[in-house]
């Protein structure tokens, strides 16, 4: 194994606690360089730690592209890869990082029409038909409205010149509004990455959300943590939710 390992491969092994949770075989050869196994415990899967490990490795690789191969039928494996921002090249599912390809930034004034017009696209397809015909009605007139949309600060994932991601946050109480992604980019961690950025901004506050019932499972992955149970005002469901470093 060690000649094998020296000969080929590097070993990277993540540690918790002076325990070995996990490790990973890079072939660093290759360019780019290439993911053999990636390996997480059983029982520390499922609480983040294969992002942290990931994310640990491509720092110390310092590169932000690698290559995988994953096996079509390895459902499980496929849905972890795309969350991390890997995306299919082939048939044979090898895969690229491709988080390199997107950028995010605070929006200039110009950008927030588009910004708005994402939001209420995004919003008809796939949170709309949780809500009444009132809930979708009071959805529209809060984003045309120019008093709620005052106070605002709005970030935005980039791929190129096209906006396929965006959060609005009311700056004085640290609470997101809303944020949505371009369907055609859900699952592939575009979302997740916005989020953290924007509790980057607000490093060491408590940040609200009311999430709708689609959002909920995401915004628990991410450590909200509800603060009530479902409430409906004006045909908007929502549940109170807070991100806190406590």
């Amino acid at each position: 194994m060690q000649d094998f390992l020296k000969s080929e491969y590097d070993a990277y092994f993540f540690m918790e606690e002076d325990c070995a949770i996990g490790y990973a075989l890079v072939r660093h050869t290759a360019k780019p360089l290439y993911l053999r196994q990636f390996f997480i415990a059983r029982n520390f899967r499922r609480q983040g730690k294969g992002k942290a490990a990931l994310k640990f490795l491509l720092d110390e690789l310092k590169t932000d592209k690698i290559d995988i191969e994953v096996l079509s039928w390895n459902k499980a494996a496929i849905k972890f890869w795309e969350s991390c921002g890997f995306t299919e090249r082939s048939r044979y599912m090898r895969l690229e990082n491709s988080e390199s390809s997107f950028c995010i930034r605070k929006l200039a004034e110009a950008n927030i029409p588009e910004a708005l017009s994402l939001a209420w696209r995004v919003f008809t397809e796939f949170e709309s038909p949780d809500y009444s015909a009132e809930g979708t009605a009071s959805f529209r007139k809060s984003i045309n409205d120019p008093v709620y949309l005052t106070g605002l600060d709005y970030y935005g994932t980039f791929k190129g010149s096209k906006l396929v991601a965006i959060c609005a946050i009311r700056v004085q109480k640290h609470h997101i509004c809303f944020m949505f992604v371009e369907g055609s980019y859900h699952r592939r961690g575009i979302g997740s990455r916005l989020i953290r950025h924007v509790l980057n901004e607000y490093k060491g506050e408590t940040v609200t959300l009311n999430s709708s019932p689609y959002g909920l499972p995401f915004y628990k992955a991410l450590g909200f943590l509800p603060t009530d149970k479902e409430k409906t005002i004006g045909g908007i469901r929502f549940t109170p939710m807070k991100y806190s470093v406590e």
